[in-house]
């Protein structure tokens, strides 16, 4: 063993237990691990081909395609596909739970094979809130189909998922020989079988928590006023007024005011309210009565349009450990013109307060329950001070869903046309800021920067352990074990260990020890290196069984779950999963 293959071994073990030990972030610890390779190598051992390129990961095809396919990601949702696809779910599930779960697991995983399976559960879930709403179907019931569709729908193309998207960057070029739909048949049956089993064993095993209908939260904080419209006349005295004096008169929340035709949402309290508007107002019936008593006041109905859930909606707001506003009165921290919120009930230490909000002072842990509009809550977000619970929409233009197709199918025409990953999703990410879908200020906050900066920094730390020697060192220790055993066993015990180290450590770190490791274990016993790596990049990519993968994290608040309830659904899948890898490379062998 030379000096430069010890110490590979020591930096990748270092960091496959930071990566166990979970007390700091993935990516940060893998930035960590590659300043520590950088300096190894300016120093003179033989851990890269030069110190100039330590930073070439985040130049790597991998990374421009997860770059890439985050941005179209982003492009179909500003189009407003995503609303129409939860459209179209509600017209064709026909109310049974069974129907939409197929559809939402089918779509989710096919949507999978073209964009990475982490930015598909961010594009779903507020489908599934939406169907859940509708539908009455409990969110614990939707969220942890779709983590396991999207998971599998993954397992298609190489652009899917971060340990697939690095199989090109870490086999050596002489080897390389691999189409972008390499994996498609063996992910097919993978999502195949993952909706099958789910639908007839795993829709057993779920849990009914977190139906998100929003007349049940209404009720849970006790919501006796109703959102309810009136006319100001000239000549009413109520004009001129402004609206804290408004509402503390007659004991009533003002969500909107219109006048000229445009809607104000959330008016702060030092607004006039003038002539000739209608007011939105939450109000009992008793509460109207009396409003419309008043000489120049009248009773109108108001427009859905106006107060759709993709304008405005209910909304909890958690003050959390560390706000500033902790300790402060309602009428003291402006929460409208701050905050862009109208709370109308606070409960705080189970208890619940709906009436003179303005004197209540807030207590970390405390949650308001209110109304607001998005682009108001979005323009005044600050979740250090207030916490949004739930999912902010992402307003879109639907006369450019057509532009966003355009993109997306350029794209897949690139990859099919031989492109690399990175230059197709490119042109289709062109197509899209030409038809003018992306908000660059707004996509900068939407961007999964972690698993970029974890990806880019990974890339050489794998090129390492080809480079240095240590995976042919670990190879040749593995022969004598590997040597003699039946292919079938070899295969599967190969997805075992991939699966295991995948659920150990995050599936990027796995995947840059793992599939180096195989590729010369392959290589010594002459068998198929392609077929080698994209196993155990497949075998690495199971997250079924934790919570801890990001596309479980997305979905376990969602739908309440609990670790138990992975492990006894993500079984099955788990077991359907590690057979048909298995097999496949047994027989592609």
């Amino acid at each position: 063993m030379t000096l430069s293959i010890g110490f590979t071994l020591a930096l990748v073990s270092t960091l496959l237990i930071l990566f166990l030990y979970g007390r700091w972030r993935s990516e940060s610890v893998a930035l960590g691990g590659l300043v520590v390779l950088g300096l190894a190598s300016f120093i003179g051992l033989q851990v890269l081909p030069s110190p100039k390129q330590l930073w070439t990961g985040y130049s790597s095809n991998a990374v421009m395609s997860l770059i890439a396919v985050m941005l179209l990601a982003i492009g179909l949702q500003t189009a407003g596909l995503m609303d129409r696809i939860s459209r179209w779910i509600t017209r064709n599930s026909k109310a049974s739970e069974l129907r939409t779960v197929g559809l939402v697991m089918l779509l989710s995983g096919m949507t999978s094979a073209v964009i990475q399976n982490a930015a598909v559960v961010a594009l779903f879930l507020p489908v599934t809130t939406v169907l859940s709403r509708q539908l009455g179907i409990p969110m614990s019931r939707l969220a942890m189909p779709l983590a396991i569709a999207a998971t599998a729908g993954g397992t298609m193309t190489l652009v899917s998922t971060a340990p697939l998207i690095l199989v090109e960057d870490l086999i050596p070029v002489e080897h390389e020989n691999i189409g972008f739909a390499a994996p498609f048949f063996v992910g097919l049956a993978i999502l195949m079988a993952s909706i099958a089993i789910h639908l007839v064993i795993g829709h057993r095993l779920l849990p009914k928590r977190g139906n998100m209908q929003r007349l049940n939260r209404g009720e849970q904080y006790r919501i006796r006023p109703r959102l309810r419209g009136v006319s100001i006349e000239p000549s009413s005295r109520i004009v001129g007024r402004n609206f804290g004096t408004f509402e503390r008169a007659f004991q009533v929340t003002v969500a909107a005011y219109n006048t000229g035709g445009e809607w104000i949402y959330t008016p702060t309290k030092t607004e006039i309210i003038p002539a000739n508007s209608i007011v939105a107002v939450f109000a009992t019936k008793e509460e109207l009565e009396n409003l419309v008593s008043e000489q120049g006041v009248r009773s109108c109905r108001l427009k859905e349009r106006a107060f759709s859930e993709s304008t405005a909606d209910f909304v909890e707001m958690l003050v959390p450990v560390g706000s500033k506003l902790a300790g402060q009165r309602i009428r003291d921290i402006a929460i409208r013109k701050n905050y862009g919120f109208a709370p109308l009930v606070i409960s705080s230490g189970g208890k619940l307060k709906q009436y003179n909000l303005r004197n209540a002072r807030l207590r970390a842990g405390d949650i308001l329950y209110g109304y607001a509009s998005w682009s108001n809550l979005k323009n005044n977000y600050d979740p250090k001070s207030l916490w949004l619970l739930g999912t902010m929409p992402i307003s879109y233009s639907s006369e450019k869903a057509p532009h966003a197709l355009i993109g997306l199918l350029l794209a897949i025409i690139g990859l099919f046309a031989g492109m690399p990953s990175a230059l197709a999703f490119s042109v289709g990410v062109a197509w899209m800021i030409i038809a003018r879908l992306f908000n660059f200020r707004d996509v900068i906050s939407e961007m999964n920067w972690s698993t970029v900066a974890l990806l880019g920094a990974m890339i050489p730390i794998g090129g390492a352990v080809t480079y240095s020697g240590a995976a042919e060192y670990l190879a040749l220790l593995l022969f004598d074990f590997f040597n003699g055993m039946h292919l079938f066993e070899l295969t599967l015990f190969i997805t075992l260990a991939s699966m295991i180290a995948g659920m150990a450590m995050t599936n990027v770190g796995a995947a840059t020890v793992m599939i180096p490791l195989v590729v010369e274990v392959g290589i010594g016993l002459g068998l198929d290196v392609n077929l080698l790596a994209i196993g155990v990049a497949l075998g690495v990519s199971n997250t079924f069984l934790l919570p801890g993968s990001q596309v479980n994290s997305f979905v376990q608040a969602s739908g309440e779950y609990r670790t138990w309830d992975y492990l006894r659904v993500g079984a099955f899948q788990t077991g359907s999963y590690a057979l048909i890898i298995s097999l496949t490379m047994y027989l592609g062998m």
